[in-house]
């Protein structure tokens, strides 16, 4: 009555076992109460590739040892019969050629005892050392703990390797078994579904032509007379530069050019009296050429001190306290002047994501300000090489057109999807990891 407790309360802990390693544990030392032994290797896997996990007393055995080469060997060897489930051996009814092992190992009795379904088959076993064969009574038990861990051991692959099929089969209320075939050839099909490629890059309206705002000369920006986004006319003033050292400039031209007259008028009457200084004259005359020169261009430097727009459309910059008092170069853009009916797609395409485009087919932008609206455009050109960004990364350029009768707003953002030729699904879903794979290993 003792053991038969015994019994029921190891097979109670083995079908509550948390993991694989709970159930070898018990397997290799729990059952001492049960069983004599020496020693207990617990393994799972098929008998012919046995992964030995536990071993009795706690202790670690070299998965590349001497012995557990021994026991994977002695295991696929004396379990090839897959209908006994107990394989009791000796030094009498084992090969002549494996004695040796035997006596190296100091080995009197093994049983093997395999765990296994009818649906799962093997699932792993045990490998038991010995001193005394076993009685008729001892092996009972062992074949009622073999039933138990069969079926511990095919619960616990079930909660580790549910597969795609099992999920499928829960969700849908149907036996996996009998549909996993359709649905296998129904994921195979989806595979080769014909679908355009696309890409997704950052866009931005912006100016097809658009009027450039720069100073002439090297300068610093007094004042901004508009605001971002404001209609404006063609010559109307937009920006006025710091006019402090044109102003002094023309101030010095001038007054060299009035003292080079002044000089000349003096020379002139002198001549008169001295005809020798009608040489000097000549000398003087274009000293005054020169100084004119200056003179006029100090005060056209000066004129052009306010910056005008060079047409109709909206002035387009940032912001004006960002810009006012900085140091401009000459030629350096400070803002634009745009005609909305200008207005085109910028798109950036990064030179990782680069495929065959098809012209043909319309551009979709998806702007940040209205993710829901979505716009269609044709392409106009494509760069031919890839340039880099202010933030350094190489892309190729594309301009596309907008809507007939859209009015855009000049510098809005957003996302553009761009399509290239037809694939096949399971290509464009493992188009970007094979690129990845091909730049690590350069295959």
């Amino acid at each position: 009555m003792k053991k038969a407790l015994q019994l029921i309360g190891i097979q109670k802990d083995t079908l509550h076992a948390g993991s694989v390693d709970a159930l070898g544990f018990i397997a290799a030392n729990k059952i001492h109460t049960l069983i004599s032994y020496r020693q207990v290797v617990f393994w799972v896997g098929n008998c012919s590739s046995p992964e030995l996990t536990t071993v009795s007393g706690n202790a670690t055995i070299d998965q590349k040892g001497q012995y557990a080469n021994w026991i994977r060997r002695t295991i696929k060897k004396y379990t090839a019969n897959n209908a006994v489930n107990l394989h009791a051996l000796n030094f009498e009814n084992i090969d002549e050629r494996d004695k040796a092992d035997w006596q190296q190992f100091g080995l009197s009795n093994v049983t093997i005892i395999i765990f296994k379904t009818d649906t799962e088959g093997s699932l792993g076993g045990v490998w038991i050392e010995h001193d005394k064969p076993y009685t008729d009574a001892e092996i009972t038990i062992w074949h009622e703990l073999q039933g138990t861990f069969s079926a511990a051991l095919a619960l616990q692959n079930l909660r580790t390797s549910r597969s795609l099929f099992f999920r499928i089969s829960n969700v849908l209320n149907i036996r996996t078994g009998k549909y996993k075939y359709y649905i296998l050839a129904v994921c195979l099909a989806l595979m080769f579904f014909p679908v355009r490629l696309s890409i997704t890059a950052p866009a931005e309206i912006i100016s097809s032509d658009p009027g450039i705002v720069a100073p002439v000369y090297d300068g610093v920006v007094k004042d901004i007379l508009v605001e971002p986004g404001d209609e404006v006319k063609k010559y109307d003033p937009l920006v006025i530069m710091d006019d402090q050292s044109l102003m002094a400039e023309k101030r010095a031209t001038e007054e060299d050019l009035r003292v080079a007259r002044a000089k000349l008028s003096r020379l002139k009457r002198e001549a008169l009296l001295e005809p020798e200084k009608k040489i000097e004259l000549q000398r003087i005359q274009s000293e005054i050429s020169l100084k004119q020169i200056e003179y006029d261009y100090a005060t056209q430097k000066l004129q052009r001190s306010v910056l005008r727009s060079p047409k109709n459309g909206v002035a387009v910059f940032s912001d004006a306290q960002s810009i006012i008092g900085k140091p401009i170069p000459t030629g350096q853009s400070i803002m634009q002047v745009a005609s909305l009916a200008d207005a085109e797609l910028f798109i950036r395409i990064p030179v990782q994501s680069m495929l065959r485009i098809d012209d043909d087919v319309p551009v979709e932008f998806y702007m940040n300000v209205a993710p829901l609206e979505t716009l269609e455009g044709r392409i106009l050109s494509m760069g031919y090489q890839a340039s880099a960004d202010a933030d350094g990364l190489l892309t190729y350029k594309v301009r596309a057109s907008l809507p007939e009768g859209y009015s855009p707003r000049i510098g809005w953002k957003g996302t553009a999807k761009v399509y290239g030729e037809w694939s096949v699904l399971i290509y464009a879903v493992l188009r970007r990891p094979l690129i990845s794979l091909r730049d690590i290993t350069g295959l």
